[in-house]
Protein backbone atom coordinates (compact mmCIF):
# COMPACT_ATOMS: atom_id res chain seq x y z
CA UNK A 1 0.00 0.00 0.00
CA UNK A 2 1.18 3.35 -0.60
CA UNK A 3 -0.24 6.67 0.59
CA UNK A 4 -2.27 7.94 -1.81
CA UNK A 5 -0.05 10.76 -4.25
CA UNK A 6 -2.20 13.65 -3.66
CA UNK A 7 -1.80 15.67 -6.89
CA UNK A 8 -3.04 12.53 -9.01
CA UNK A 9 -5.86 12.28 -6.43
CA UNK A 10 -6.81 16.25 -6.74
CA UNK A 11 -7.23 15.57 -10.32
CA UNK A 12 -8.41 11.76 -11.28
CA UNK A 13 -12.06 11.21 -12.47
CA UNK A 14 -13.92 14.16 -13.00
CA UNK A 15 -15.12 14.77 -10.27
CA UNK A 16 -16.63 18.08 -9.20
CA UNK A 17 -14.38 18.90 -6.68
CA UNK A 18 -11.64 17.81 -8.54
CA UNK A 19 -12.63 20.11 -11.74
CA UNK A 20 -13.33 22.95 -8.92
CA UNK A 21 -9.19 22.75 -7.97
CA UNK A 22 -8.15 23.18 -11.55
CA UNK A 23 -10.21 26.07 -12.24
CA UNK A 24 -8.09 27.03 -9.15
CA UNK A 25 -5.02 26.08 -10.27
CA UNK A 26 -5.42 27.66 -13.47
CA UNK A 27 -7.06 30.84 -12.02
CA UNK A 28 -4.37 31.83 -8.91
CA UNK A 29 -1.76 30.32 -11.61
CA UNK A 30 -2.24 33.75 -13.19
CA UNK A 31 -2.26 35.40 -10.10
CA UNK A 32 -0.75 34.33 -7.67
CA UNK A 33 0.55 37.38 -5.72
CA UNK A 34 -3.40 38.93 -5.05
CA UNK A 35 -3.79 36.88 -1.94
CA UNK A 36 -7.01 38.81 -1.59
CA UNK A 37 -8.47 37.54 -4.25
CA UNK A 38 -8.02 33.81 -3.14
CA UNK A 39 -8.53 34.86 0.26
CA UNK A 40 -11.95 36.11 -0.90
CA UNK A 41 -12.74 33.02 -2.88
CA UNK A 42 -12.14 31.22 -0.18
CA UNK A 43 -14.81 33.16 2.38
CA UNK A 44 -17.64 32.11 -0.39
CA UNK A 45 -16.36 28.33 -0.54
CA UNK A 46 -16.15 27.44 3.24
CA UNK A 47 -16.81 23.46 2.63
CA UNK A 48 -13.25 23.78 1.66
CA UNK A 49 -12.58 23.38 5.32
CA UNK A 50 -15.43 21.59 6.52
CA UNK A 51 -15.17 19.82 9.85
CA UNK A 52 -18.71 19.22 10.30
CA UNK A 53 -20.90 16.09 9.97
CA UNK A 54 -25.08 16.14 10.22
CA UNK A 55 -25.11 13.32 13.23
CA UNK A 56 -28.76 12.67 12.85
CA UNK A 57 -27.61 10.99 9.33
CA UNK A 58 -25.54 8.58 11.36
CA UNK A 59 -25.37 5.51 13.43
CA UNK A 60 -26.40 6.60 17.03
CA UNK A 61 -23.43 4.13 18.24
CA UNK A 62 -20.81 6.38 15.81
CA UNK A 63 -22.52 10.16 16.57
CA UNK A 64 -22.36 9.36 20.06
CA UNK A 65 -18.06 8.96 19.18
CA UNK A 66 -18.01 12.20 17.26
CA UNK A 67 -15.04 14.62 17.45
CA UNK A 68 -15.67 18.32 16.32
CA UNK A 69 -12.07 19.17 14.92
CA UNK A 70 -11.48 22.96 14.12
CA UNK A 71 -8.80 24.83 12.29
CA UNK A 72 -6.13 24.52 14.86
CA UNK A 73 -2.60 25.71 15.22
CA UNK A 74 -0.84 23.29 13.43
CA UNK A 75 -3.00 22.82 10.59
CA UNK A 76 -2.34 26.65 10.13
CA UNK A 77 1.83 26.24 10.13
CA UNK A 78 1.31 23.72 7.81
CA UNK A 79 -1.05 26.28 5.44
CA UNK A 80 1.42 29.01 5.65
CA UNK A 81 4.21 26.24 5.11
CA UNK A 82 2.38 25.44 1.65
CA UNK A 83 2.21 28.77 0.59
CA UNK A 84 5.78 29.77 1.18
CA UNK A 85 6.72 26.50 -0.70
CA UNK A 86 4.72 27.60 -3.49
CA UNK A 87 6.08 30.55 -3.86
CA UNK A 88 9.71 29.21 -3.84
CA UNK A 89 7.85 26.60 -6.23
CA UNK A 90 7.21 29.61 -8.34
CA UNK A 91 10.93 30.51 -8.74
CA UNK A 92 12.35 27.50 -9.17
CA UNK A 93 12.24 26.90 -13.00
CA UNK A 94 15.02 24.59 -12.76
CA UNK A 95 12.85 22.17 -10.55
CA UNK A 96 9.34 22.74 -12.47
CA UNK A 97 11.13 21.81 -15.32
CA UNK A 98 12.90 18.50 -14.04
CA UNK A 99 8.83 17.87 -12.90
CA UNK A 100 7.86 18.40 -16.26
CA UNK A 101 10.52 16.19 -17.42
CA UNK A 102 10.21 13.18 -14.77
CA UNK A 103 6.30 12.77 -14.74
CA UNK A 104 6.06 10.78 -18.06
CA UNK A 105 8.24 8.09 -16.61
CA UNK A 106 7.69 7.89 -12.95
CA UNK A 107 4.28 8.21 -10.69
CA UNK A 108 3.69 11.23 -9.21
CA UNK A 109 4.17 9.61 -5.56
CA UNK A 110 8.03 9.49 -6.91
CA UNK A 111 8.46 12.42 -8.56
CA UNK A 112 7.05 13.98 -5.21
CA UNK A 113 9.87 12.10 -3.36
CA UNK A 114 12.62 13.16 -6.32
CA UNK A 115 11.82 16.97 -5.87
CA UNK A 116 10.95 16.82 -2.01
CA UNK A 117 7.73 17.95 -2.71
CA UNK A 118 3.78 16.88 -1.82
CA UNK A 119 4.10 16.68 1.58
CA UNK A 120 0.27 16.11 3.10
CA UNK A 121 -1.46 16.76 6.44
CA UNK A 122 -4.75 14.74 8.19
CA UNK A 123 -4.13 15.91 11.51
CA UNK A 124 -2.15 18.12 13.88
CA UNK A 125 -0.64 16.88 16.46
CA UNK A 126 -2.68 18.02 18.93
CA UNK A 127 -5.40 16.34 16.95
CA UNK A 128 -4.12 12.92 16.57
CA UNK A 129 -3.67 13.27 20.64
CA UNK A 130 -6.99 13.56 20.87
CA UNK A 131 -8.21 11.30 18.93
CA UNK A 132 -5.96 8.60 20.35
CA UNK A 133 -6.99 9.57 24.08
CA UNK A 134 -3.70 10.48 24.36
CA UNK A 135 -2.86 12.64 28.04
CA UNK A 136 -0.60 15.68 27.17
CA UNK A 137 2.36 14.74 29.60
CA UNK A 138 3.29 17.08 31.98
CA UNK A 139 6.74 17.44 31.27
CA UNK A 140 7.52 18.05 27.60
CA UNK A 141 10.62 16.20 28.09
CA UNK A 142 8.90 12.91 29.56
CA UNK A 143 9.72 9.64 27.84
CA UNK A 144 6.69 8.06 25.28
CA UNK A 145 3.61 6.40 26.88
CA UNK A 146 3.19 4.44 24.47
CA UNK A 147 5.42 1.72 23.02
CA UNK A 148 4.44 1.22 18.80
CA UNK A 149 3.59 2.54 16.05
CA UNK A 150 3.55 1.16 12.68
CA UNK A 151 2.66 3.60 10.09
CA UNK A 152 1.16 2.35 6.76
CA UNK A 153 2.02 3.60 3.46
CA UNK A 154 3.83 6.40 5.27
CA UNK A 155 5.20 8.44 1.68
CA UNK A 156 7.87 10.65 3.24
CA UNK A 157 7.15 10.33 6.59
CA UNK A 158 5.67 14.18 7.69
CA UNK A 159 2.98 12.46 9.13
CA UNK A 160 4.78 10.14 10.65
CA UNK A 161 6.81 12.60 12.22
CA UNK A 162 3.67 13.78 14.26
CA UNK A 163 2.10 10.62 15.50
CA UNK A 164 5.91 9.57 16.69
CA UNK A 165 6.87 11.36 19.74
CA UNK A 166 4.30 9.43 21.39
CA UNK A 167 5.66 6.24 20.64
CA UNK A 168 9.07 4.51 21.96
CA UNK A 169 8.84 2.87 18.95
CA UNK A 170 8.31 3.37 14.76
CA UNK A 171 8.52 1.35 11.88
CA UNK A 172 6.85 2.36 8.75
CA UNK A 173 5.69 0.29 5.30
CA UNK A 174 5.76 2.13 1.84
CA UNK A 175 5.69 0.94 -1.60
CA UNK A 176 7.35 3.32 -3.65
CA UNK A 177 10.90 2.76 -4.03
CA UNK A 178 12.33 6.41 -4.00
CA UNK A 179 9.81 7.54 -0.30
CA UNK A 180 11.75 4.18 1.12
CA UNK A 181 14.50 5.87 0.40
CA UNK A 182 13.49 9.10 1.78
CA UNK A 183 12.30 7.77 4.99
CA UNK A 184 15.43 5.95 5.29
CA UNK A 185 17.47 9.06 5.08
CA UNK A 186 14.73 10.50 7.90
CA UNK A 187 15.68 7.86 10.01
CA UNK A 188 12.67 5.37 9.92
CA UNK A 189 12.45 1.58 10.38
CA UNK A 190 11.14 -0.08 7.48
CA UNK A 191 9.57 -2.98 7.09
CA UNK A 192 8.25 -5.13 4.40
CA UNK A 193 5.06 -4.01 2.58
CA UNK A 194 4.19 -7.65 1.14
CA UNK A 195 5.68 -9.63 4.90
CA UNK A 196 5.07 -6.67 7.43
CA UNK A 197 2.38 -8.72 9.29
CA UNK A 198 4.66 -12.30 9.34
CA UNK A 199 8.16 -10.81 9.53
CA UNK A 200 7.62 -9.04 12.47
CA UNK A 201 6.13 -10.67 15.36
CA UNK A 202 5.80 -7.34 17.52
CA UNK A 203 2.49 -6.56 18.31
CA UNK A 204 1.72 -2.34 18.23
CA UNK A 205 -0.47 -0.14 20.08
CA UNK A 206 -1.38 2.08 17.07
CA UNK A 207 -1.67 1.02 13.09
CA UNK A 208 -1.97 4.49 11.29
CA UNK A 209 -3.82 3.47 7.94
CA UNK A 210 -3.79 7.13 6.40
CA UNK A 211 -5.70 7.33 3.32
CA UNK A 212 -4.14 3.97 1.97
CA UNK A 213 -7.77 1.61 1.56
CA UNK A 214 -8.51 3.50 -1.58
CA UNK A 215 -5.23 3.18 -3.08
CA UNK A 216 -3.99 -0.50 -2.43
CA UNK A 217 -5.31 -3.73 -3.78
CA UNK A 218 -7.07 -5.54 -1.29
CA UNK A 219 -8.16 -3.19 1.29
CA UNK A 220 -10.30 -5.90 3.62
CA UNK A 221 -7.31 -7.82 3.64
CA UNK A 222 -4.87 -4.76 4.94
CA UNK A 223 -7.75 -4.07 7.50
CA UNK A 224 -7.56 -7.94 8.67
CA UNK A 225 -3.93 -8.06 8.88
CA UNK A 226 -3.92 -4.82 10.81
CA UNK A 227 -6.38 -5.92 14.03
CA UNK A 228 -4.10 -9.37 13.50
CA UNK A 229 -0.83 -7.45 14.76
CA UNK A 230 -2.56 -5.24 17.36
CA UNK A 231 -1.73 -5.47 20.99
CA UNK A 232 -4.46 -7.41 22.99
CA UNK A 233 -6.81 -5.39 24.64
CA UNK A 234 -5.48 -1.65 23.93
CA UNK A 235 -4.51 -1.65 20.30
CA UNK A 236 -5.70 0.78 18.03
CA UNK A 237 -6.18 1.99 14.16
CA UNK A 238 -6.63 5.18 13.17
CA UNK A 239 -8.08 5.03 9.59
CA UNK A 240 -8.30 8.11 7.48
CA UNK A 241 -10.67 7.81 4.19
CA UNK A 242 -11.70 10.14 1.63
CA UNK A 243 -15.32 10.43 0.69
CA UNK A 244 -16.99 10.17 -1.66
CA UNK A 245 -14.79 6.77 -2.52
CA UNK A 246 -13.16 6.64 -5.88
CA UNK A 247 -10.45 3.73 -5.23
CA UNK A 248 -7.47 2.91 -7.87
CA UNK A 249 -3.99 1.72 -7.46
CA UNK A 250 -1.16 3.55 -8.56
CA UNK A 251 1.33 1.55 -10.77
CA UNK A 252 4.28 3.95 -12.59
CA UNK A 253 2.25 6.33 -14.55
CA UNK A 254 -0.76 3.52 -14.54
CA UNK A 255 -3.62 3.26 -12.24
CA UNK A 256 -5.37 0.09 -12.22
CA UNK A 257 -8.88 -1.08 -9.88
CA UNK A 258 -8.25 -2.85 -6.67
CA UNK A 259 -8.82 -6.99 -6.33
CA UNK A 260 -11.04 -5.96 -3.44
CA UNK A 261 -14.16 -3.93 -3.45
CA UNK A 262 -15.86 -1.47 -0.43
CA UNK A 263 -19.10 -1.74 -0.34
CA UNK A 264 -19.82 1.93 0.34
CA UNK A 265 -20.79 3.87 -2.19
CA UNK A 266 -24.22 5.64 -0.86
CA UNK A 267 -26.04 8.70 -2.10
CA UNK A 268 -24.85 10.77 0.77
CA UNK A 269 -21.35 11.45 2.61
CA UNK A 270 -22.95 10.48 6.37
CA UNK A 271 -24.84 7.20 4.55
CA UNK A 272 -21.56 6.24 3.59
CA UNK A 273 -19.43 6.89 6.74
CA UNK A 274 -22.68 4.24 8.60
CA UNK A 275 -22.22 1.51 5.18
CA UNK A 276 -18.41 1.42 5.82
CA UNK A 277 -19.06 0.76 9.84
CA UNK A 278 -21.67 -1.67 9.53
CA UNK A 279 -20.81 -3.35 6.00
CA UNK A 280 -16.79 -3.32 6.15
CA UNK A 281 -15.96 -2.99 9.83
CA UNK A 282 -18.19 -5.34 11.09
CA UNK A 283 -17.69 -7.99 9.45
CA UNK A 284 -14.56 -7.58 10.40
CA UNK A 285 -14.92 -7.59 13.92
CA UNK A 286 -13.53 -3.64 14.23
CA UNK A 287 -16.04 -1.28 15.72
CA UNK A 288 -15.38 2.25 16.04
CA UNK A 289 -13.94 4.20 18.90
CA UNK A 290 -13.68 8.07 17.33
CA UNK A 291 -14.90 9.60 14.60
CA UNK A 292 -14.36 12.95 13.27
CA UNK A 293 -14.02 15.10 9.07
CA UNK A 294 -10.83 17.16 8.33
CA UNK A 295 -9.75 18.60 5.39
CA UNK A 296 -7.09 16.36 3.55
CA UNK A 297 -4.36 18.94 2.79
CA UNK A 298 -1.45 18.55 0.29
CA UNK A 299 1.26 20.72 -0.92
CA UNK A 300 1.27 23.15 -3.18
CA UNK A 301 2.99 23.32 -6.35
CA UNK A 302 3.89 26.23 -8.83
CA UNK A 303 -0.07 26.27 -9.76
CA UNK A 304 -1.71 25.88 -6.00
CA UNK A 305 -0.87 27.00 -2.86
CA UNK A 306 -2.19 23.60 -1.60
CA UNK A 307 -4.51 21.24 -2.41
CA UNK A 308 -7.52 20.19 -0.36
CA UNK A 309 -9.96 17.17 -0.06
CA UNK A 310 -12.17 15.90 2.46
CA UNK A 311 -11.18 13.29 4.95
CA UNK A 312 -13.16 11.37 7.28
CA UNK A 313 -11.11 9.76 10.69
CA UNK A 314 -11.63 6.17 12.45
CA UNK A 315 -10.19 5.23 15.64
CA UNK A 316 -10.84 2.02 15.63
CA UNK A 317 -10.77 -1.10 18.15
CA UNK A 318 -11.41 -4.87 18.03
CA UNK A 319 -14.96 -6.44 19.06
CA UNK A 320 -14.28 -9.03 21.99
CA UNK A 321 -10.82 -9.22 21.99
CA UNK A 322 -9.70 -8.96 18.16
CA UNK A 323 -11.58 -12.01 17.39
CA UNK A 324 -13.16 -11.93 13.93
CA UNK A 325 -17.08 -12.32 13.10
CA UNK A 326 -17.65 -14.50 10.62
CA UNK A 327 -18.60 -13.11 7.53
Amino acid sequence: AVRRSFSAMSFHDGCAECQRQRDLASMFGKSHRQAWVRKAFEEKQPFRFNYDLDLTRLDPDLAAVFIQNTLDEGTREFIEQSEAKHEACLRNTAENAAHCLLSPFFSRTSVNGLLHRGSMHVLSQAQFRAHLAYPAPADALAPAALDSLLDIGAGDGAVTRLLAPFFRRVAVTEADAVMRWRLRRNGFRILSEDKWDTLSHEPFDVIACLNVLDRCYCPLELLRKMKSRLRAGSGKIIVALVLPFSPFVEEGTEKKPPTERMPIAAPTLEESINKFARDVLVPLGLRVVALSRSPYLCEGDMYERYYVLQDHIFVLAPVDGGAEQDQ
